[in-house]
C-alpha cells in the first residue's frame, strides 16, 4: 500500500494531527498572558510548513482547521469563544489561516504511481 493516499488519513497522518494539536494547545496555555501571543501563530506557521512536507493535503488542511480553532479558543479572548476581541488578535489569526492554507496549496502533491501492466486476473 502507497504511503501516499488520496483522499484518506494513514495512522501517520493521524498521529500527525494529534501532536500538532496538542503543540497548539501547548503553546497557547504557555503564552497565553504573554505579549508574545502575537508570535504564536507564526511559530505553528512552521510547524504546518514542516507538516505539509511530510503529510498529505487533507492531514495539513486538518491539522491548520485545528490549529485556528485551538487558537480563537485558548489563546485570545475571550477565552472559550471562537470570538476575538482584538483587532490586531483577529488580524494574526486570518493572517495564520491565510498563510497556513496557501502553504498547504503549495505543497508538493504525492507522484502517480502508474498501473502496472497486466495485473488484473481474468
Amino acid at each position: 500500500m502507497s504511503r501516499w493516499t488520496r483522499g484518506h488519513l494513514t495512522s501517520a497522518d493521524s498521529l500527525a494531527i494529534l501532536v500538532c494539536a496538542a503543540l497548539a494547545t501547548g503553546l497557547s496555555l504557555f503564552f497565553r498572558g504573554y505579549g508574545l501571543r502575537l508570535a504564536v501563530p507564526v511559530m505553528f506557521l512552521l510547524v504546518v510548513i514542516a507538516v505539509a512536507q511530510l503529510c498529505n493535503r487533507l492531514a495539513t488542511t486538518l491539522i491548520a482547521t485545528a490549529a485556528g480553532l485551538i487558537f480563537a479558543l485558548v489563546l485570545f479572548e475571550p477565552y472559550g469563544s471562537l470570538a476575538v476581541r482584538d483587532v490586531g488578535d483577529r488580524l494574526a489569526l486570518t493572517g495564520f489561516a491565510a498563510a497556513a492554507f496557501a502553504a498547504v496549496c503549495m505543497s508538493p502533491r504525492p507522484a502517480r504511481q502508474p498501473a502496472a501492466q497486466g495485473s488484473f486476473r481474468k
